[in-house]
């Protein structure tokens, strides 16, 4: 990464600028881009939602545990939390199916790449890893108030999915999501990193948009 430029106090930027290339690379993946050009099928979004539950899960239990830390906490907030949303989504999504028996929630089986991400959550809730969970709380949450907006849109057009099953995609408690979004980055412009910290959060940064891929490649070999 000799190339990039970074700039020193305003995190936000480093962010974007370091993670350009592997945010690039996850958002044009095959998987996603047949999704989105409606070539698969609504079962195809049920099976991506399903694996995120389990990640989100994952990475929400170490946000709670982090939540009064003096920087982390800056940004964490129960109102992203989308766990719960996925929850109900799917819920409403396996009731559609015929044949459909039981709790959904026993028969979702982490594939391999979602098994390595929740593995990789897990660690960072266990050592309390405040730059870690900042940049995996990064990736996610602003993605999902950005370009998971069109996501929904697409996947409403393409499948037919009613909204009962997009809840994950409404932020219900935030009114106007560009300002909430520009107060979560100055929130991350003012967290105090040592030059270390800051390293390991942009290197693990980018390392959560190859989780994500990795997720999107084994999704791709199943569809």
């Amino acid at each position: 990464m000799a190339s990039v430029v970074l700039h020193n106090q305003n995190l936000s930027a480093d962010l974007k600028t370091f993670t350009a290339v592997a945010h690039e690379e996850a958002e044009s993946s095959t998987f996603m881009a047949d999704l989105l050009a409606g070539k698969l099928s609504a079962a195809e979004f049920v099976r991506l939602q399903e694996q995120a539950w389990l990640f989100y899960s994952a990475l929400e239990k170490a946000a709670h545990a982090l939540a009064d830390t003096e920087r982390a906490g800056k940004i964490i907030d129960p109102r992203l939390d989308r766990a719960a949303a996925l929850e109900r989504d799917l819920t409403y999504l396996h009731g559609l199916g015929e044949g459909e028996t039981g709790d959904w929630r026993e028969r979702v089986v982490p594939l391999p790449a979602t098994a390595a991400y929740v593995e990789r959550l897990h660690r960072v809730y266990e050592s309390l890893d405040e730059p870690r969970l900042v940049a995996h709380h990064y990736v996610r949450y602003l993605g999902d108030m950005s370009g998971g907006q069109v996501i929904a849109t697409m996947m409403a057009r393409h499948y037919g999915i009613a909204w009962e099953g997009l809840s994950f995609y409404r932020f219900a408690g935030i009114e106007k999501l560009k300002p909430y979004k520009d107060a979560y980055r100055a929130n991350l412009n003012a967290m105090n990193f040592s030059e270390d910290e800051r390293g390991v959060l942009l290197e693990e940064a980018a390392y959560a948009f190859v989780l994500n891929m990795n997720v999107f490649a084994d999704l791709g070999r199943d569809a």
